[in-house]
């Protein structure tokens, strides 16, 4: 595979932030078939960044590179994968922590409690 074509364009913050915004379709709306209208590139999107999608400063710049596509490529295939409701959200998922260990940090804001008078 190659890496990113020469003289290319780095998508910008408002780009980004547009992408993030998108309306797109519910998964009901596509159809049955719907993994029939993808290339190996969209296929390795949707089956290879489901989780583990890297935390850099550019990401699609590296995934871009994996791929042998530039990095506004990736951005512009991600942003078409989920205006067609292939992917409902594109985002990090974060894995909140257990109850346990909830229950055993403080809380940043101390309780107060409404039964005792003003000092």
């Amino acid at each position: 595979m190659s890496g990113p074509t020469a003289g290319a364009t780095h998508p910008t913050e408002a780009e980004i932030g547009t992408f993030v915004r998108a309306e797109v379709l519910p998964m009901s709306a596509l159809e049955d078939d719907w993994r029939a209208d993808l290339d190996d590139v969209d296929a390795a999107l949707v089956d290879e960044y489901q989780s583990g999608f890297p935390v850099v400063e550019r990401p699609f710049r590296v995934v871009g590179d994996a791929l042998g596509i530039d990095e506004t490529e990736a951005l512009d295939r991600v942003r078409d994968l989920r205006e067609r409701g292939i992917f409902r959200r594109f985002g990090a998922v974060l894995n909140p922590p257990s109850s346990a260990a909830r229950r055993s940090q403080p809380s940043p804001h101390p309780r107060t409690d409404s039964t005792r008078s003003p000092r």
